[in-house]
């Protein structure tokens, strides 16, 4: 006996239309669908098929906003582009992230372009560090070069800023005896405000020291971090 469909909200049905459908080896939808009244659109059961060749759902499978139907819009294409760096697992899995927290995620394509940019500006910002450390090498010496340490109290212990509860880990401290000096490496054009208010609040706190991972001592900074920019 067939099961009637059940739906919290009114559901508007339209009429047969033809749609091409592009097979694909990962299963994801190529066809679009007519706007959809609602902004989450569930289909679960056992099997849900269409006479003919069309869509078949096995399993005890939940299928939601994620397959690409939005309030007011046709269904989107949430197939990552040929030759993205990011897998369809990926963005699959952003996706999943941002519905779970009620937010909209963005198409393939400009997730695809953010992804990118994020991955080349952490590679900027590690050349930087990675030169701003061989230049004070150059004239400190190695073993007085210490990076990415986190801000301690005198007993050793790392201090969290009591505004954000977030650690603070400084960039390049260059030793000289049982002090050190701090620098913030960055570009030209990044703000630096926050960083700097969350070290300051953390050095109030008595967060002013790091450890030197060589030897395990503490070494005390004369400052809050300077900021060097550099291309």
């Amino acid at each position: 006996m067939p099961l009637a469909p059940t739906a919290s909200y009114q559901v508007e049905f339209f009429s047969h239309q033809e749609t091409a459908i592009a097979e694909h080896t990962d299963l994801h939808l190529a066809a679009r669908a007519p706007s959809m009244a609602v902004a989450n659109v569930v289909i679960a059961g056992a099997a849900v098929a269409e006479h003919g060749n069309g869509i078949v759902m096995l399993g005890h499978e939940t299928h939601a906003a994620s397959s690409g139907f939005r309030v007011g819009l046709n269904a989107t294409n949430r197939t990552v582009p040929n030759g993205s760096p990011y897998s369809q697992a990926d963005y699959d899995a952003y996706v999943q992230r941002k519905l779970d927290a009620g937010e909209t995620p963005s198409s393939p394509e400009d997730y695809v372009q953010r992804r990118q940019e994020l991955d080349q500006n952490r590679a900027d910002g590690t050349r930087r560090q990675e030169q701003y450390r061989q230049e004070m090498t150059d004239i400190h010496g190695e073993e007085n070069v210490l990076t990415e340490r986190f801000l301690r109290n005198a007993n050793g212990d790392v201090v969290r800023d009591p505004v954000t509860g977030e650690g603070r880990r400084l960039d390049c401290v260059v030793v000289n005896g049982q002090c050190g000096y701090a620098a913030e490496v960055t570009s030209p054009t990044v703000d630096k405000t926050q960083q700097i208010r969350k070290e300051t609040n953390i050095r109030n706190a008595g967060g002013t020291f790091v450890q030197n991972p060589r030897t395990g001592e503490l070494i005390e900074l004369e400052n809050t971090s300077e900021i060097i920019r550099l291309e």
